[in-house]
């Protein structure tokens, strides 16, 4: 995967590392950038999306983020943390990010971004040894990621085919698990069925999803992925991500994969609670009540989820107890 990433950036294997935020070293927005137009415009959605309130900030320790910005040739790959300035006067979350050519994720997953974002995840590890704002310029500018130094990521389809669907359901859903599973799965294919437009023309869909936190974290959202690109009339551009980096026993997890223009408020989705934000489907309140009219059948890992085509039944299908 990284052998495709190298021989799209030629000759230049090394990405360059752009960062924007507050620091406690720093009383003023730290910002180190590209001649990449993404860099600037990741800038601005942070800017309108956590400069509305002086004490925005993220609920959750650090978010993974792709954003394809629309009619750009570039994606922005980044790992975002709260943080503040000096003093702790103002908080604004702290971003180290990347710009790579869209062509990086055709034909593979997002799990060939993994590297990138633990990469600079292991660099924000290091912040906390700067003393000074002239240190962390010295420290950081001009920093680079090398894709030779990289190791490729295990193939995701076999990942996917080593996990069982039933491990994946009864994780998510601790009570009533198939009726629950069912009803997501219910919950999906009627999004999908809504009008929405294609072709070369906006398409709207914003889904906010549950994750398992025994389970690979990116597996999860590829599964997803595969499966509604799968059951989709039309082919869907790269979708904007937002997903925390990690979590913790007891913690509830979701991520927003979201195929529309990313907007700033979009910010709102980097927590737990996103209260009143109208602009994505929140599948995470699954119940376990109702019925309904989809089938699903000879589904025995994430592998077989992520190709499966959904079949919707004459009559409601009676969901067999857990």
């Amino acid at each position: 995967m990284f052998k495709k990433i190298a021989e799209i950036l030629g000759f230049n294997q090394k990405i360059l590392i752009s960062c924007y935020g507050k620091l406690p070293v720093y009383k003023d927005f730290i910002f180190i950038s590209t001649d990449a137009r993404e860099t600037y415009y990741f800038k601005e959605w942070m800017d309108k999306g956590f400069g509305k309130s002086q004490d925005k900030g993220l609920s959750s320790a650090g978010y993974r983020i792709l954003i394809a910005f629309p009619q750009q040739r570039n994606i922005v790959v980044a790992s975002i943390w709260n943080s503040s300035d000096t003093g702790g006067l103002r908080q604004f979350p702290f971003a180290f990010f990347v710009v790579l050519p869209r062509g990086v994720l055709k034909d593979t997953g997002i799990n060939t971004l993994v590297p990138i974002w633990e990469a600079l995840e292991g660099y924000y590890a290091a912040v906390n040894e700067v003393k000074d704002i002239s240190e962390f310029y010295k420290k950081y500018r001009g920093l680079s990621l090398d894709i030779k130094d990289m190791e490729p990521s295990t193939d995701i389809s076999e990942q996917l085919q080593h996990i069982s669907i039933d491990v994946l359901r009864e994780s998510l859903f601790k009570e009533n698990s198939r009726q629950c599973w069912h009803n997501l799965l219910q919950d999906i294919s009627t999004i999908l069925t809504l009008p929405q437009t294609v072709n070369g023309r906006e398409v709207d869909i914003a889904l906010r999803l549950p994750l398992a936190i025994s389970i690979d974290i990116p597996l999860q959202i590829e599964m997803w992925i595969r499966l509604i690109r799968a059951n989709f009339p039309g082919q869907l551009p790269i979708p904007t991500i937002l997903f925390p980096q990690k979590g913790e026993a007891g913690d509830l997890l979701s991520c927003n994969i979201l195929w529309r223009n990313p907007s700033h408020d979009d910010t709102q989705l980097l927590g737990n609670d996103i209260g009143e934000y109208q602009h994505v489907m929140d599948l995470t309140q699954i119940t376990g009540e109702g019925s309904g009219n989809l089938m699903i059948e000879g589904i025995k890992t994430m592998a077989d989820m992520s190709q499966y085509q959904f079949v919707i039944a004459q009559y409601p299908v009676a969901i067999p107890e857990n």
